[in-house]
């Protein structure tokens, strides 16, 4: 008789575990296939799920109380099966439940969070065409503030810095953009540098000029370049300067030290960096100029007084100075034409007499600059 209870009560305790197992087929928190399914989840606990079967799609959420990261991490890979995760708030009252705050990444990711609060995430495929019973280890850690600059991710949020503050900076999660703004008295150059920036980043930084009320709001005065970077300003006023991944694909949470400065203007030409800017100058005279920052391009008009006129320069410390001759196209106002492509200095050039050019001198690469002034002459 014992033996037949112990039949029974074994049989219901298998009959039980197999209903339990098919209610539950992956234990991965199943059903939360839409936000208001979404499991709880606690920072560092973790857990597993499955995409399975086609078009699966997981929900999760999590408690922050503070501002910092919401950093999603997967221990194992699973063939057929390329784990991705978008974040969301969630709409109680709005007929779409969901309101998306970042796209689809692949795991690992991270978002930056300001605002305590409850967060939401996906997790699928990414093409949405692969599937498998086999189980993702996840877990889902939360990474207190380390950039003490933080919120500037927009150019309304710049953080205004002084000139020669050492900064604590980071560029987190992947896609994050820093946003900074100075105050420059008068024409110059600003520079920034960088130290203990981690070999897993390549910052770089673009420098513009923002108008609210102007269209477009932003405007470029430098373009992208990678730190230390240096850029010229030809007047006072309030300057931004954003700073990113090279490629927008790598992040590491670590901070690294930055520094702005500015350099008050010392070469008397400046600006002088188009056709429309050229300065005159007189054959015979010395003048005192610099290529800098990189990429600079100086102009500079003169009348020629013979029919050979020779080009030289005078320590040149740092760069590998050319040249372009340019004279004005007599059926085009405006427009020149090349008289002399780029040629090392110094050099003899033939010319016509009394006629007025332009020369155009920069480095030979435009990958070198120096602040040294050098002796620029015409004969």
């Amino acid at each position: 008789m014992i033996m037949k209870y112990l039949k029974y009560i074994t049989n219901a305790l298998f009959l039980g575990l197999l209903m339990y197992s098919c209610g539950n087929p992956t234990g991965d928190n199943e059903p939360n296939n839409t936000i208001e399914e979404a499991s709880d989840v606690v920072f560092g606990e973790e857990f597993s799920l499955t995409i399975d079967p086609v078009k699966d799609v997981d929900w999760f959420k999590v408690n922050v109380k503070k501002q910092g990261y919401i950093q999603v991490q997967s221990a194992n890979k699973v063939e057929g099966v390329q784990l991705e995760v978008s974040f969301a708030k969630y709409q109680e009252w709005d007929e779409q439940k969901a309101k998306r705050i970042r796209g689809w990444r692949p795991v690992p990711d991270a978002l930056f969070v300001q605002e305590p609060g409850d967060y939401y995430l996906t997790l699928k495929d990414e093409w949405d065409d692969g599937s498998s019973k086999e189980e993702f280890l996840v877990k889902i850690n939360f990474l207190d503030e380390f950039d003490p600059t933080e919120p500037n991710n927009k150019i309304e949020e710049a953080k205004l810095i002084s000139f020669d503050e050492q900064l604590l900076a980071g560029i987190y999660p992947v896609g994050d953009k820093d946003w900074f703004k100075v105050n420059v008295p008068a024409q110059g150059y600003l520079e920034i540098a960088a130290k203990n920036v981690p070999e897993a980043v390549q910052p770089e930084v673009r420098f513009v000029i923002y108008d609210e009320w102007s269209d477009p709001q932003i405007k470029i005065i430098r373009d992208w370049g990678k730190i230390p970077e240096a850029c010229f300003v030809s007047d006072s006023g309030e300057y931004y300067i954003e700073m990113h991944d090279a490629w927008d694909d790598n992040a590491i949470p670590q901070a690294f030290d930055i520094k702005v400065s500015y350099t008050p203007e010392f070469d008397a030409f400046e600006p002088n960096n188009s056709t429309e800017q050229a300065k005159m100058i007189e054959p015979g005279k010395t003048y005192q100029i610099a290529i800098f920052p990189k990429g600079d391009m100086d102009y500079f008009k003169f009348i020629a007084p013979n029919e050979k006129v020779k080009v030289f320069v005078k320590d040149h410390e740092g760069v590998q100075l050319d040249m372009k001759l340019l004279s004005e196209n007599p059926d085009q106002e405006g427009k020149y034409i090349t008289e002399l492509k780029w040629t090392r200095l110094p050099v003899e050039i033939e010319v016509e007499k009394e006629k007025e050019y332009i020369l155009v001198i920069h480095d030979a690469w435009d990958d070198n600059q120096s602040k040294k002034l050098f002796q620029l002459k015409i004969e």
